[in-house]
Parts: structure tokens; C-alpha cells; sequence
């Protein structure tokens, strides 16, 4: 009996005691990335409506503007410093930060006012009528033309209401 209660405690003791020299383990911590669950989204073309429509994958906000076979993807996020959210107003045909403005059309480009850019794109592929969405490839706009101030009152297109806007 007492042959087993120090074979026990003999490796209890061995465990106990640190291993390699007392030096201690590497702390190994992988390369920091975003965390990204979706690399790319994949649709029928007949599934994208004609017109712009709106969708958010992967935590980004994501427009997409069809017309015919073509789809193009902008980010629904303005491209000014406050980053706000863009919706889509049906009534004045146009992407708006905010009832201030700025305003671009449905090509992405500044239509109504300033912004130091156009929308950003979002990397969208068509082929044999599949549409991949890729919502992590986005490609900055490039730098928005001014419009001229206009005479006063300053004519904007009409503002939509949260209910009539997408996005």
C-alpha cells in the first residue's frame, strides 16, 4: 500500500514540476485580420431586380443598380469623412446621405452638389446569368466633381421619407 500512495505522489510531484528547462511556453498569436465570414455571394441574374436594389452581406451595406445583363455595386456608405449610411430615393432617382445632400445618380457620380468623391464600388462579376457579389473588394470612387453653386433658392431633388427610401 504505501508502494502505491508514493508511486501516485511521486508522479503528482512529476506533473507538478515545470517542463523544459522552467522556460515558459511560446505564446503564439496568429496574424491579426478582419474577421470576414463571406468572401463572395452568388445570384441568379434573374434573382437581382432591374433598378436598384439593396442588400447587406457580411455586415456591408451593398446597392446594386441593374440594368439589362449589367450589375454594378456600389457601397451604401457616403464617401465623406463621417462615413454616413446612403439610401436610395425612388422620387428623385438618386443616393442620398441626408436631405442636405450630397446627392449621386445611379452611376455612382456626384449629381447634385459636392462630395471629394463618387460612390465607392463594390467588386460585382456577371457571367453565364450568375451574378457574384463580392462585398469585401471595394474600390474607391474616384474624386467627385463639384457642381456649380446654383443661383438661391438652391434647387435639390426631392428628399425621400425613411418609409419611400431603400436602404
Amino acid at each position: 500500500m504505501r508502494v502505491v500512495i508514493a508511486g501516485v505522489l511521486g508522479l503528482l510531484v512529476a506533473w507538478l514540476i515545470p517542463k523544459g528547462g522552467g522556460k515558459p511556453a511560446d505564446n503564439v498569436t496568429p496574424t491579426p485580420t478582419a474577421a470576414r465570414g463571406v468572401t463572395a455571394v452568388e445570384e441568379r441574374l434573374s434573382d437581382v431586380s432591374p433598378g436598384v436594389s439593396f442588400r447587406v452581406i457580411d455586415g456591408v451595406r451593398v446597392f446594386l443598380v441593374r440594368r439589362g445583363d449589367t450589375v454594378v455595386g456600389f457601397e451604401g456608405l457616403a464617401p465623406t469623412s463621417d462615413r454616413a449610411r446612403v439610401r436610395w430615393c425612388p422620387a428623385a432617382q438618386v443616393f442620398e446621405k441626408t436631405s442636405d445632400g450630397p446627392w449621386w445618380g445611379d452611376d455612382g457620380k456626384v449629381a447634385f452638389w459636392s462630395s471629394p468623391r463618387n460612390l465607392n464600388r463594390i467588386t460585382v462579376l456577371v457571367a453565364a446569368g450568375r451574378v457574384t457579389i463580392l462585398p469585401h473588394e471595394i474600390i474607391a470612387g474616384a474624386p467627385g466633381e463639384p457642381t456649380p453653386s446654383p443661383p438661391a433658392p438652391h434647387p435639390r431633388p426631392p428628399s425621400c421619407s425613411s418609409n419611400q427610401s431603400i436602404g
